[in-house]
C-alpha cells in the first residue's frame, strides 16, 4: 500500500507525513531487529526501550519509511523533530546520521500502527465472527470451549491465547496472551486465507490498555470475572477495571459488519454492572447466584469433572463436563451464552462441553498410577488459587498440599494475599520461587509470608527451589491426598534474571513420581 493510504486509515486527523507520501510500503512493524526492505518503522515509546533510538537500526535494515510520535508541543524533543522533518537534519535522532526517508508525525503510535497494520492485511475481521474474552481469571479455558463449540458446529475456527494460537487445528506458538497489534492482524489475516470464519480470542488488559486490539471488528464480548492482578501495570483496582471497560465500551462502535453485538456477562461478578453500563450491545446474562439468562442446577462435582444441567431461556440440557471446579460451571455458562447468540443448538453444546477433556496447565490431573492426586494449575493470583483451592476441597481426599509462590517483577501488592489463601486453605503448603525475573526469590518468599497468620505458622514451610519444593510435595502425600501445583501450569521454562531454565511443573512431577516407583532418587 502507499504510505498515503496507510495513513487514512488512522483517521482524518493525528498524522502528517514529511515526504513522499506515495512511497510503496510492504510491510509495518516496530521491531526493527524485524524490519525487511521496503517496511514502515513505527517508533514506540516502550516501558523498557524507546524505538525513536533504533531508526538508524530500520534504516539499515531496508526501511522505507518511519513513522515518530509526535513530542509534547514546546519541548526541545519537538523543536529538533521539526528540524528533522523540514530540513533533513536528525539532532533528535542521530543514530540515523543525515539519511532522509518519508515519516509520518503520530500524535499516538501505538494506536496508529494497529489501524495501520489492520489496514495493511485488508482488515481481516471483517470476515470473521470474533469473540473476545476478557476477565482475570477463566479466558484460556472459555477460549478453548468456544473453540470446540465452534467444532461440534462445523465452523472452521480459530484460537488467539495465552498457550498458543490455532489456526484450523493447526499450533502456532503464541508469546502472550494477546499478540501485538501487528502479530494479530497477520495472524487474523492468515486464518482468512485458510478458510477460518469463527475465532475465540483471548483479550488482555494489557493489549486493550495499549490498543493491541485497536482495529479488531469483535461480534460478541465475554467477561469471565475481575479480581485483583497487575497492579504493576495498571497501578490501581480502578484502572485495571477501565481496561477491561474498553473492549465493552467500543463494541459495536465504527463497525463495518452488520449484524448485531453482545456483551456475555458474569452476574456474580461486580464488574458486570459496570460493563453493562459501558456498552450499547445487547446484554446476555450467566452465573450461578444470582439469576441469569444462562445458568446451572443439580450440580454434582467430582474429581474429574461436575454434572449439571444448564438451564436457558430456549430450554435446558444434561451435561457431564470434564472439567473439574465450579469455575469450569461458569466457564462453560459463558460459552453457552455465546452459543445462544449465535443460534447453536443445545445439543451442541452438550457436546461441546463433554468433548473437551482438558486444558494445558489449567486444573490438569497428573496420574502416574501414585495413591494420591497430583494436579498442576496455572493460578498465579490470589482469585485463581482460593477458585483451585476450593475446587480440590470439594472433593472427597485426604489432606491437600499446595506448591505456590509469586513471580518477581510484577504486581507486588498480591503476594501477601496469595500467601494468606495457600495456607489457610491447605492443609499444609510448600512456598517457593516462581519466575523470578529480577529479583531475590527469597525476598519474594518473605513478602508472601507478610500476609500469613502467625498461628498457622506450623501449616507450611519455605523451599526456594522449586524442583525441590515439589519434590517435597510429593513425599508428604499420602494414600487419598490432593497435591497442587500452582503458579506455572502449561509454561515450560522458569525464568531467572537474564536467563531461562527449562521446568516444566508436570514433567517434574512425572519424573520424581517415575523415580519414585523404582526406589530411586530423581535429579
Amino acid at each position: 500500500m502507499r504510505l498515503v493510504d496507510l495513513c487514512q486509515a488512522i483517521g482524518p486527523d493525528g498524522w502528517q507525513v514529511y515526504g513522499d507520501a506515495g512511497v510503496e510500503i510492504t510491510g509495518i512493524t516496530n521491531d526493527s531487529r524485524k524490519v525487511t526492505p521496503g517496511d514502515l518503522f513505527v517508533c514506540i515509546h516502550g516501558f523498557k526501550k524507546d524505538g525513536h533510538t533504533y531508526i538508524g537500526e530500520a534504516l539499515d535494515r531496508g526501511a522505507r519509511a518511519v513513522a515518530v510520535q509526535r513530542p509534547a508541543s514546546g519541548t526541545p524533543e519537538e523543536t529538533a523533530l521539526r528540524l528533522s522533518m523540514e530540513y533533513g537534519e536528525d539532532p533528535l535522532y542521530p543514530s540515523a546520521e543525515t539519511r532522509v526517508l518519508p515519516r509520518v508525525e503520530v500524535t499516538d503510535s501505538r494506536r496508529a500502527l494497529a489501524l495501520m497494520a489492520t489496514a495493511l492485511y485488508n482488515h481481516p475481521t471483517d470476515r470473521l465472527r470474533v469473540v473476545g474474552v476478557t476477565g482475570t481469571n477463566g479466558k484460556t479455558t472459555t477460549a478453548f470451549l468456544l473453540e470446540s463449540l465452534y467444532a461440534a458446529a462445523g465452523k472452521v475456527s480459530g484460537l488467539i491465547g495465552t498457550i498458543f494460537n490455532r489456526i484450523a487445528g493447526r499450533v502456532v506458538e503464541a508469546q502472550r496472551t494477546t499478540p501485538e497489534s501487528v502479530e494479530l492482524q497477520r495472524l487474523l489475516r492468515l486464518m482468512v486465507d485458510e478458510g477460518v470464519t469463527h475465532v475465540a480470542m483471548e483479550v488482555s488488559s494489557h493489549a486493550l490498555e495499549l490498543s493491541r486490539v485497536v482495529g479488531c471488528e469483535f461480534d460478541v464480548a465475554v467477561m469471565t470475572n475481575v479480581t485483583r492482578d497487575h497492579f504493576d501495570f495498571h497501578g490501581t483496582f480502578e484502572r485495571y477495571l477501565a481496561a477491561k471497560a474498553r473492549l465493552f465500551a467500543d463494541l459495536g462502535r465504527d463497525a463495518r459488519k452488520s449484524g448485531p453485538k453482545a456483551a456475555v456477562l458474569n452476574i456474580d461478578d461486580p464488574s458486570a454492572e459496570l460493563m453493562a453500563a459501558k456498552t450499547t450491545a445487547q446484554i446476555i446474562t450467566f452465573g450461578l447466584d444470582r439469576p441469569a439468562d444462562v445458568t446451572a442446577r443439580n450440580v454434582r462435582p467430582h474429581l474429574f469433572g461436575n454434572s449439571y444441567v444448564i438451564s436457558t431461556p430456549v430450554g435446558e440440557v444434561q451435561v457431564d463436563s470434564r472439567l473439574p471446579g465450579r469455575f469450569n460451571i461458569y466457564n462453560a455458562l459463558a460459552m453457552t451464552a455465546v452459543a445462544l447468540i449465535d443460534g447453536i443448538d443445545l445439543s451442541v453444546v452438550k457436546r461441546a462441553i463433554e468433548s473437551l477433556t482438558g486444558v494445558p496447565g489449567r486444573f490438569e490431573i497428573i496420574d502416574c498410577g501414585q495413591p494420591f492426586t497430583v494436579v498442576v494449575d496455572f493460578a498465579h493470583n490470589p482469585d485463581a488459587l482460593q477458585k483451585v483451592l476450593e475446587a480440590a476441597r470439594e472433593q472427597p481426599h485426604g489432606r491437600t498440599i499446595v506448591v505456590f509462590g509469586c513471580e518477581g517483577d510484577k504486581d507486588r501488592t498480591k503476594r501477601p494475599y496469595m500467601g494468606d489463601i495457600g495456607v489457610r486453605l491447605a492443609d499444609f503448603a510448600i512456598i517457593t520461587s516462581d519466575n523470578v525475573h529480577s529479583e531475590d526469590p527469597a525476598a519474594i518468599i518473605a513478602e508472601i509470608e507478610k500476609g500469613i497468620d502467625p498461628g498457622l505458622e506450623d501449616k507450611y514451610m519455605v523451599v526456594v527451589d522449586r524442583y525441590e519444593a515439589i519434590r517435597e510435595a510429593l513425599a508428604r502425600a499420602g494414600p487419598g491426598d490432593m497435591v497442587v501445583i500452582a503458579g506455572k501450569g502449561h509454561e515450560t521454562a522458569q525464568v531467572f534474571n537474564g536467563w531461562e531454565r527449562p521446568f516444566d511443573d508436570r514433567t517434574v512431577v512425572r519424573e520424581l513420581l517415575a523415580a519414585a516407583v523404582k526406589g530411586e532418587r530423581a535429579p
